[in-house]
């Protein structure tokens, strides 16, 4: 998985998650693999994205991410 953050976070770091996908939480841990600083035309301070390997997730939570 991967996403986009204002400031950048170390590899290696362990992150906690809890999203709403169509009214329903999910949960999950996630470790940080790469982050990379990313073009920001719209905005002057900069745009990272982060890559994530999943930890802790059900195989029911990914498939709803997957759909989503």
């Amino acid at each position: 998985m991967m996403f986009l953050s204002t400031r950048p976070i170390q590899e290696g770091t362990h992150l906690e998650f809890r999203l709403f996908l169509k009214e329903r939480p999910i949960q999950f841990t996630a470790q940080v693999v790469w982050t990379k600083e990313q073009p920001n035309l719209d905005r002057r301070e900069p745009v990272y994205a982060t890559g994530l390997r999943f930890n802790v997730i059900t195989q029911e939570d990914i498939t709803l991410l997957l759909m989503s």
